[in-house]
């Protein structure tokens, strides 16, 4: 099913199905090696979170006809509350929202998928007319809000080599906000033990007990991107872990069904890697990541967090993610949002600035950002990066 609004200066087709895009369209604009554009990664949210979500599929064709940008739609309820930093006004929300759930309960439309690695979900060609691309993707996203009843409005995460053209939204009422940074690293060795090596003493040590605490335990790590392995060691209880994880996150939009992990490696095996941390047969944690040639994303984790301390599950999960970003020899590692110390002190990583913008649909919400911008989006400052000397 598809519909074609259109402006003077571009036009636009929206279908409502990954299996519905006309494939050659899409391509000639996204980058081969762009997994988050990518209809296989697209198919895996759409089969997995179509239950709670409604997705949508756009490709912008310039005064020509040409494809000259893609993005993806999708609209899904969110409890606001977990929008808020800890604090009054936080459990005040709560309290309200456990009389009145529809106050805190919403939909929110976001131009993006309800899952990021760090990564936006609009893409332009470079002869684009950005400018006129974005006011027809404003009027669209204002129309399918209105269709969905979607309170408010997010277009989600864009770094700061995006922030030029992207402010142009704030002239059809959308505010920019700071997202968490994205962590990342570009390896500059070629297997984990010369990256150890480039660690100072201290350091080094500090990631060698870490190493060791897990041997102690007897619990080994075992990768795989093997469909029906990761679907049986990916139990209800396995997801409970990710479950666990989610809870204690900075932040709280999307909360990923089961279906989710389990559609990655049948769309991706080519492209995919499950750490998993057993005890015998017994899963203790797992990690979710997915990469291309030239980059890796680590996922979504899950932690037992009652063994979590004697066996340094945690730590753990990133060594060895890292250790197979550098056997596959990528340019970027993306550690993710969160955990930003841990990151840096064990990784080495550094950090990148993202945003987002928001706008309200309705008075009382639009009321309601403009009163308490900055309670509900604070400030993210980056953190310095530790060196390894």
């Amino acid at each position: 099913m598809a519909n074609e609004p259109s402006s003077t200066t571009t036009s636009a087709t929206i279908w409502h199905s990954v299996d519905d895009i006309d494939e050659t369209a899409w391509e000639a604009v996204r980058k081969p090696d762009d997994l988050f554009m990518d209809f296989r990664l697209l198919r895996i949210v759409e089969k997995s979170m179509s239950p709670q979500a409604r997705f949508r599929y756009v490709l912008f064709h310039d005064h020509d006809g040409r494809p000259a940008a893609i993005t993806c739609l999708c609209t899904y309820v969110i409890d606001g509350t977990l929008l808020v930093e800890e604090g009054t006004l936080k459990r005040f929300l709560g309290l309200v929202g456990k009389a009145i759930p529809l106050v805190v309960k919403y939909k929110v439309l976001f131009c993006g998928l309800p899952f990021s690695a760090g990564q936006s979900h609009l893409r332009f060609t470079h002869v684009a007319d950005r400018p006129a691309i974005l006011s027809e993707l404003c009027r669209i996203l204002d129309d399918v809000a209105r269709t969905d009843r979607a309170r408010v409005i997010v277009l989600k995460e864009f770094n700061d080599d995006e922030r030029e053209s992207m402010d142009h939204v704030e002239q059809h009422g959308y505010r920019r906000a700071e997202s968490l940074p994205l962590n990342l690293m570009h390896p500059q060795h070629p297997d984990f033990d010369e990256y150890l090596a480039s660690f100072r003493s201290d350091k080094r040590r500090d990631i060698r007990r870490t190493l060791k605490r897990l041997e102690k335990t007897g619990v080994v790590i075992r990768d795989t991107s093997d469909p029906v392995e990761i679907e049986r060691r990916f139990t209800p209880e396995v997801h409970d872990l990710y479950s666990a994880v989610f809870q204690r996150s900075e932040t709280k939009l999307e909360y990923l069904p089961r279906e989710f992990f389990l559609e990655i490696p049948r769309q991706l095996p080519q492209n995919c890697n499950f750490t998993f941390l057993l005890d015998g047969e017994s899963v203790l944690a797992f990690a979710s990541s997915v990469f291309s040639e030239d980059a890796y994303y680590g996922l979504f984790t899950g932690v037992n967090y009652q063994r979590n301390a004697e066996s340094h599950l945690y730590f753990n999960l990133m060594l060895a993610g890292f250790a197979d970003a550098l056997r596959r020899n990528v340019d970027t590692f993306f550690a993710g949002q969160g955990a930003d110390d841990v990151k840096r002190s064990k990784l080495g990583c550094h950090q990148k600035a993202l945003s987002f913008y928001v706008k309200g649909t309705r008075p009382p919400i639009r009321l309601a950002l403009r009163l308490l911008f900055k309670q509900i989006f604070p400030e993210r400052p980056l953190t310095e990066k530790i060196s390894a000397d």
